[in-house]
């Protein structure tokens, strides 16, 4: 009889521990995670303060180095941004384009669209165009996608559809669409 409570003494304290042991192994496990967390969390916090710390010093410094590159670029910026109210240096440029290459051109312009997010100092919006060119073929749209290329105005050609009755090597009227980034 002593020796049954001695055994049951023995195996309430060995549950007892097992409780405990396991208790405390499920709040380590938890704890440890949540730990990480909040390592993670604090980790992110002083990059982003950093960073935010560092963005005027980093601002000057890549203005600084523009400026050794080229010290008018803020001039030259503004000038490929035209006013959203005065397109016409972009129409008379793509005008001269196609009577360099003697091509009858049609453009249409759509109205401003401001852009949703800010990108810097400058308020943009985007001028959506099209353009028809008849009497062109694969070559001279080659050459006048070059030539439109070098325009030093901030636009992009979205989409090319070329319409020609005997393939485009031969005359064809070409269609494409664009937008020009202008400012408000």
């Amino acid at each position: 009889m002593l020796k049954n409570k001695f055994i049951l003494k023995l195996s309430i304290k060995i549950l007892v521990a097992l409780v405990i042991i396991s208790v405390a192994g499920t709040l380590d496990y938890f704890l440890v995670k949540k730990i990480k967390q909040l390592n993670l969390a604090t980790r992110e916090k002083k990059e982003i303060n950093y960073l935010l710390r560092n963005r005027e010093e980093t601002t000057r410094q890549i203005q600084a180095d523009f400026k050794k590159i080229d010290s008018d670029y803020e001039a030259k910026i503004y000038a490929a941004l035209p006013s959203v109210y005065n397109v016409l240096p972009f129409v008379e440029a793509l005008d001269s384009l196609a009577k360099k290459y003697n091509l009858k051109s049609e453009l249409n312009f759509s109205q401003p669209a401001p852009l949703v997010s800010p990108v810097g100092p400058i308020s943009l919006s985007s001028v959506n165009f099209s353009a028809s060119l008849r009497d062109a073929n694969i070559d001279i749209l080659v050459a006048y996608l070059k030539d439109l290329e070098k325009l030093t105005y901030f636009s992009s050609i979205q989409t090319i559809n070329i319409n020609g009755t005997n393939g485009w090597n031969n005359n064809s009227t070409i269609n494409f669409s664009g937008r020009l980034y202008a400012q408000e």
